[in-house]
């Protein structure tokens, strides 16, 4: 015996015992899995049957992984049954309330736990209740999981350490929020670093080092307060339909998503494009309103650009003060830029107002999000309209692993059955449930199926806490081969400087993720043109362009089209120049003195 093997450390010995791999006592070949639980045990099954002279004994029924159901015997009716496959299920449609109550949370068992909080189900009316489930949420869960699948299969991320997942539902509801994620806190011990200390199902231990949801909305208030309190990373992902300033998180909290002010620029940038050096803006009076004309102002006067008109759309307004508002913007028809960030009840009696006055092609609309709803019914006005929309392509990989999913085999989320059943509107034995018609064995999910919001989202969620936690996992515990005590004991700020440092090809292409100074997702957006068809009222939104880090691409891959008094123009071969040419107000120079009734120079003119 040598020295080096008497010195050995305890952990030295147990990774060369999950090594092992030998046949043993009866034929049984002993190899273990990563937590050191003994793999494809064989267990067999012993059934007490009846034997010919009226007695009973144990039969061997063999090994439990090729059990043949048609020599076990059952009890029916009184009588001890062969080869008979007894159900026992509840009565069809199972309305047994006791069967709704499932596992309450999803699961992916690990050495490191992140946490996920979504709407796996809608609000409910009724106190402690949840309403439909969300097909969206379910999506939302699972590209969750398939995340932390991909991050466990990568050799080359968290090498030794498996990550995994608790996932719970919000169920909308920002009182479930408060409840589920201080239960998920409040089983884990934080008091001697970043990780919080857990048992978890199997008497594992787990350390909780990161949580990742909800959308940006008031449920994102009420985990930062108990998330915060511990100082765990959280990371929520993107937006609906843009983020104020004035909700910044706190200092351990990001964002996948982009503030306002992102789309503010990418607006006044295209203005420039346009050589609309005399626009009008018009915004609701909401927080993200209030910021959007803020930004878009600021931009607007770094460049050179005069707003002939600033406009509020108050909350609860009158009828006759929207008439007030189309007379301000009429009035100063030579500014035909339009920049507007309003709510979706403004953009849509905004749109309504203007056609109703008969002012389509009379300006364009530049607005930082999909109006599609908006313009349902007003072609006439959506004719030439510019929107700034987050780039949110569909993840095919994603949908080929959401494709595959099946009620029967995804055991790790307990909600996936009632998604199933509400799919393909049909029952599963044992499931609560108001459907006639059972669910066949050969129903499939469609690619489609796999298609929501924020997939790409959630996945860089994940990704950005797991190659934090593993930048920090290369500093503590080198040479990575296996989880030690200085990583879960590293303290919040170390693990929260190094998810802020993060940079990586995003799960949607085209694109590298990375927060920028204030915990946000560096953004890139699409730009989309609503182009009538031929000499018809439909409306087709083409692609025309693409914004990131203040590089604007206009015009590219399809040209851009507007609608105005004298004609249609084409971008880039013609343009629409507007020019201040009367009182301008807000066109002032540097000594703060108005430049009105002077043409508006470009930005390094003399």
């Amino acid at each position: 015996m040598c020295y080096a093997l008497a010195n050995i450390e305890h952990t030295g010995i147990a990774s060369y015992l999950k090594n092992v791999h030998f046949t043993g006592y009866g034929n049984m070949v002993i190899s273990f899995d990563q937590d050191g639980f003994l793999e494809n045990p064989d267990v067999v099954v012993l059934n007490y049957k009846e034997d010919g002279n009226s007695g009973y004994h144990l039969a061997d029924l063999g090994p439990v992984v090729n059990l043949n159901t048609n020599l076990v015997s059952f009890w029916e009716n009184g009588l001890l049954q062969t080869g008979t496959n007894v159900k026992s299920v509840c009565t069809v449609p199972c309305t047994d309330i006791q069967c709704k109550v499932k596992k309450q949370f999803a699961s992916i068992t690990g050495h490191i736990i992140i946490g996920g909080m979504f709407s796996v189900h809608d609000n409910s009316s009724t106190p402690d209740t949840c309403g439909d489930i969300s097909f969206d949420g379910v999506k939302r869960l699972e590209a969750m999981m398939y995340a932390v699948d991909n991050i466990n299969n990568d050799p080359n991320i968290l090498p030794g350490i498996t990550l995994g997942v608790i996932g719970m539902d919000s169920c909308n509801n920002d009182a479930t929020v408060g409840r589920k994620i201080v239960e998920l806190l409040g089983s884990a011990d934080f008091s001697r670093g970043v990780g919080g200390k857990r048992t978890g199902e199997l008497d594992e231990t787990q350390y909780i080092m990161g949580v990742v949801g909800t959308t940006i909305n008031e449920l994102t208030g009420v985990m930062d307060g108990a998330v915060s309190a511990v100082m765990l990373p959280q990371i929520s992902y993107n937006i609906p339909p843009a983020l104020p300033t004035s909700m910044k998180r706190l200092p351990n909290t990001f964002s996948t998503g982009a503030p306002i002010h992102y789309q503010a620029k990418a607006m006044v940038d295209m203005a420039v494009a346009l050589e609309w050096w005399y626009i009008q803006v018009i915004y609701s009076d909401t927080p993200i309103g209030h910021e959007g004309f803020v930004a878009i102002k600021i931009f607007a006067k770094e460049v050179g650009i005069c707003i002939a008109n600033s406009l509020v759309i108050k909350d609860g307004h009158s009828d006759n003060e929207m008439n007030v508002i189309i007379n301000a913007i009429r009035s100063r028809t030579d500014a035909k830029g339009l920049l507007a960030v309003t709510s979706n009840t403004d953009s849509r009696q905004l749109v309504g107002k203007l056609s109703d006055n008969k002012l389509e092609k009379n300006f364009t609309l530049v607005v930082p999000q999909d109006f599609h709803e908006a313009f349902m019914g007003f072609p006439d006005v959506a004719a030439g309209t510019l929107m700034v929309v987050p780039y949110d392509p569909l993840i095919p990989d994603f949908q080929n692993y959401f494709k595959s999913l099946k009620p029967d085999s995804n055991r790790r989320n307990p909600w996936f059955r009632e998604y199933w059943m509400k799919r393909f509107q049909c029952y599963l034995p044992g499931e609560y449930s108001t459907e006639t018609t059972a669910c066949e064995v050969n129903q499939e999910l469609l690619a489609s199926d796999g298609d929501a919001d924020n997939i790409a989202d959630i996945m860089d969620s994940v990704t950005a806490i797991a190659r934090g936690i593993d930048e920090l996992y290369g500093e503590k515990c080198p040479p990575k081969t296996e989880m030690c005590n200085a990583l879960v004991m590293s303290t919040p700020d170390e693990l929260l400087e190094k998810i802020r440092s993060v940079t990586f090809e995003s799960a949607a292409s085209m694109k590298t993720f990375e927060f920028d100074d204030n915990g946000d997702g560096v953004p890139l957006y699409n730009i989309y043109n609503s182009q009538l068809i031929g000499d018809t009222d439909v409306l087709n939104n083409v692609l025309v362009g693409s914004w990131s880090k203040d590089n604007l691409t206009f015009g590219y891959p399809e040209p851009v089209t507007l609608y105005g008094p004298g004609g249609v123009i084409i971008y880039p071969d013609q343009s629409m120049p507007t020019q201040c040419i009367g009182a301008c107000s807000e066109c002032k120079d540097s000594s703060g003195q108005c430049r009105g009734n002077i043409i508006r120079l470009r930005p390094g003119e003399q």
